[in-house]
Formats: structure tokens, sequence, C-alpha cells
């Protein structure tokens, strides 16, 4: 687990076949904090297919819904952020800004199905740095 301290940028390495994601905590504790997330690199999803590779905005000729995926309204191997406390999933893609609040727990994971992680290959690197 990583902890975004308020007055650093920093980056890790998301693995493509890690399920529960790489865990970030926000160290400010009385506020929240908005994080500019750029992820760079490429993965595969499903590598029993002949897919290509992609990059954190997902495989582009795979359409959103694909159901029993982590988010189904976005596209297959798409970068996501896991907001725990409520179980809510957010695409962050390439490049987004997230609002991280005081003490809260989140996870970047791949989109992919329930299950289907032990065959996918490769990571992306992530840059994280706080927006004044």
């Amino acid at each position: 687990m990583l902890t975004i301290d308020p007055q650093k940028s920093g980056d890790f390495t998301l693995q493509a076949n890690n399920s529960q994601g790489f865990e970030v905590v926000n160290g400010a504790k009385n506020s929240p904090i908005i994080v500019r997330i750029t992820a760079t690199g490429m993965w595969k999803v499903n590598t029993e297919k002949p897919l290509p590779s992609c990059d954190a905005d997902g495989l582009p000729q795979e359409d959103a819904g694909t159901i029993g995926f982590k988010m189904p309204e976005a596209k297959a191997g798409s970068l996501l952020l896991h907001r725990k406390q409520s179980n809510y999933y957010q695409r962050i893609g390439t490049v987004a800004d997230i609002i991280l609040y005081p003490g809260e727990t989140v996870a970047f994971v791949c989109n992919d199905a329930e299950g289907g992680f032990n065959d996918n290959e490769g990571f992306l690197n992530i840059k994280w740095e706080l927006v004044v």
C-alpha cells in the first residue's frame, strides 16, 4: 500500500494480473486532495485469445458493457480506480484527475472479469502528482 503525502509526487507499477489492484491511501487526514494520474505502458487481457496489447484506455475494438467485468460499462483493459468503502469503480484511462478524501483507501486495477486475471500479462507505470 502506498500513502500519498500531500506535498509529494511519485509513481508505482500495476501488474495486469493483480485482481485486487494496487492500494493507495490519502495521507492527508483533514482534507481531500486532488491527484493527477498519468498511466503509461501496455498490458494484455485474456491472452488465450488473439487480442492486441492495450494502454490504460483499454482495447479499442472492445465495446463497453462486458458482463462480469469489474466495470461493465468501461472497455476491457482500461485502468480503473476502485473506491473500497463504497465499492464504486471509476474509469481512469491514461490521464485523469481524482479526488481522494481524508484517509480514503482506493485501489488501481485493470478492467477484467472477476476470475479472469490469471491470463493477463504486462503492467502500467502510474505517475501521481498533486494538483494545486
